[in-house]
């Protein structure tokens, strides 16, 4: 579910889910830790739509993104999977906490409605400030580190150059830059250690360019 809601919503709705899993008791800290090296990425909206469509001037090379991006991913869930020190549950077990901790339509919306405004909240401000901080430094002449720290701002300048710049483009989109970075640790709120986090987008974005 994690992963799924990753490819499909975009940064930082993964790290978002993961996070909440983790405080419901449904994931254990290891299993949080290592899905984050795989389940947040960029969605299909800003890849296809913005990168794709928006940038390149094509829709093709937008799905192709999207496919590298999701094979990069895998492999990644590959290469973080294992055995998992925490309690294995099973269907009638998670299907009996479901029943349990069920709430009413009205007090689901309202929850999802402030949990939802807070992260793009947190998405907006961290965006805000990447942004002037790109505005300040001199990445003119650098465009990729300038997608290193906020990942919409670099790939603009990166595809300027050109259709041979694909393969730093598709780096950048699983790396996500250091915007996005924050974004998700603001909202794991330093429950748990990042560091699987940063290794497997550090490795996500060396397979993508690959790939």
């Amino acid at each position: 579910f994690a992963f799924a809601i990753g490819i499909i919503s975009g940064y930082p709705m993964g790290a978002k889910v993961v996070a909440e899993l983790y405080r419901e008791g449904i994931i254990a800290e290891n299993e949080a830790e290592r899905l984050l090296g795989f389940c947040n990425n960029s969605g299909p909206l800003f890849i296809i739509g913005t990168v794709g469509i928006g940038f390149f001037e094509s829709r093709s090379i937008g799905f192709m993104l999207f496919c590298v991006q999701i094979i990069t991913s895998l492999i990644c869930a590959r290469i973080f999977s294992g055995d998992f020190r925490g309690e294995k549950k099973s269907l009638s077990s998670e299907w009996n906490y479901y029943k349990k901790n069920k709430c009413e339509l009205g007090t689901l919306v309202t929850k999802s409605a402030i949990e939802n405004g807070s992260a793009i909240v947190t998405a907006c401000v961290f965006i805000i400030t990447f942004s002037a901080i790109l505005e300040i430094l001199p990445f003119g002449e650098y465009p990729f580190l300038a997608g290193v720290l906020e990942v919409t701002r670099g790939i603009s300048e990166v595809s300027r150059i050109g259709k041979e710049t694909l393969p730093l483009v598709s780096a950048l989109l699983s790396w996500g830059g250091m915007s996005v970075h924050f974004q998700a640790n603001a909202l794991c709120s330093g429950e748990f250690n990042m560091k699987t986090y940063y290794l497997g987008k550090f490795l996500a974005s060396g397979i993508a360019f690959l790939l």
